[in-house]
């Protein structure tokens, strides 16, 4: 959010900036007055694009109460602002979505990446309907978030076909997303983020459309779903993929990571949330998986020092998640440190310590201090 502290810092740091004139309020009135949104706050939104305009920002957020407040796009006033590459829509303040990355805004059409967080309350089949009679702005959406309400995936299934452009797609407590319609989704040309969470409607079978030619799929994220470990397997077809995040999965054991061989690109692993996941896993992950930069094994209650001894052969280990895992001993954890050269963050709760003593910050293989914390780095 852009303050008017920073806006005024600006002001004070570039003087010879051309003032440029507010959004009239007259626009925002015509925009948002049907969506009962009083004059204080037309006006804050136009203080805010006006900020976001002279400080080169390439994002703007809009909180919109309803769906069908989509049809502001229309306004050419837009086209006035040649920093805004994204605008975020969404109707809860708390599912704010990240800013893109840069294959993001290169896939944008017509140079603003829409995205869109569709809570379970609003109407997918009104979204649809806006985007299927302006498929200038279906174009545009390049990332939705849509969380399961009573009609099921059908609805959402019928808009995310309206987007040539998807690049990120999360999917959240659908109970009817198949195998099938999982092959859809890991098919989806242009899809190279794909995270589908309490979902347990499929067993991982139709992973295996990973493999056609036409996935591009990059990260994909499953949690809490009933995910068949074995089908893992498919996902050693998939050499491009560079996260994988199977938080919560409980039918996938310490030895379904051997599917995982044969994936030179992965870097980043989490495992988080699984009683199933053991010494025994770790040393398999080790042997198969050396590349791995980032590892989040948070909440596995069943791994110990023995399997943290197995990670020094992840000699380009930057981050390493040991949340809620009481087995871990301190001086493990800087004894591994010790090896590692490329680590530089270790999240954990309180590591057990024999001698009542605090050990100091670990330091790695190059005599560099370890960041230690205690709170969740999403991976």
């Amino acid at each position: 959010m852009i303050t008017d502290a920073d806006n005024e810092n600006h002001n004070a740091n570039a003087t010879d900036t051309q003032a440029l004139p507010l959004i009239p309020t007259e626009l925002w009135q015509t925009i948002f007055g049907h969506l009962g949104i009083n004059a204080s706050d037309v006006a804050q939104v136009s203080k805010q694009f006006l900020a976001a305009w002279r400080t080169g920002v390439v994002g703007v957020r809009v909180h919109i109460p309803r769906a069908h407040s989509l049809s502001f796009l229309l306004e050419d006033h837009f086209n006035s602002f040649p920093n805004l590459k994204f605008v975020d829509l969404c109707d809860n303040n708390a599912y704010f979505s990240r800013t893109p990355s840069a294959r993001e805004l290169a896939l944008t059409r017509p140079f603003i990446s829409l995205h869109l967080t569709l809570t379970s309350h609003i109407r997918l089949s009104d979204v649809a309907a806006f985007l299927a009679q302006h498929p200038r702005w279906a174009a545009a959406v390049t990332q939705v978030s849509i969380f399961a309400s009573h009609s099921g995936f059908a609805p959402a299934w019928a808009l995310i076909r309206l987007l040539p452009n998807l690049v990120t797609l999360r999917l959240s407590g659908f109970s009817d997303v198949t195998d099938d319609r999982l092959r859809d989704l890991c098919r989806l040309p242009s899809l190279r983020q794909l995270a589908v969470i309490m979902c347990t409607g499929f067993t991982g079978e139709g992973l295996d459309a990973m493999a056609h030619p036409d996935s591009g799929i990059q990260s994909l994220e499953l949690r809490h779903t009933s995910l068949s470990g074995d089908q893992l397997a498919h996902l050693s077809q998939h050499p491009e993929l560079q996260k994988l995040t199977l938080a919560g999965c409980s039918l996938v054991k310490s030895q379904d990571l051997c599917h995982l061989r044969s994936m030179p690109a992965l870097k980043v692993l989490s495992l988080r949330e699984n009683p199933q996941f053991d010494d025994a896993g770790l040393k398999l992950l080790a042997e198969q998986l050396p590349q791995l930069e980032m590892l989040d094994i948070a909440y596995c209650g069943s791994v110990g020092n023995a399997g943290l001894g197995e990670l020094v052969k992840l000699q380009q280990l930057s981050y390493l998640s040991l949340l809620g895992c009481c087995r871990f001993s301190e001086q493990a954890v800087h004894e591994l440190a010790a090896q590692l050269p490329a680590l530089t963050e270790v999240a954990a709760h309180r590591l057990l310590n024999m001698t009542g003593e605090t050990m100091g910050v670990p330091r790695n293989a190059k005599d560099q201090p370890v960041t230690m914390t205690t709170s969740h780095r999403a991976i």
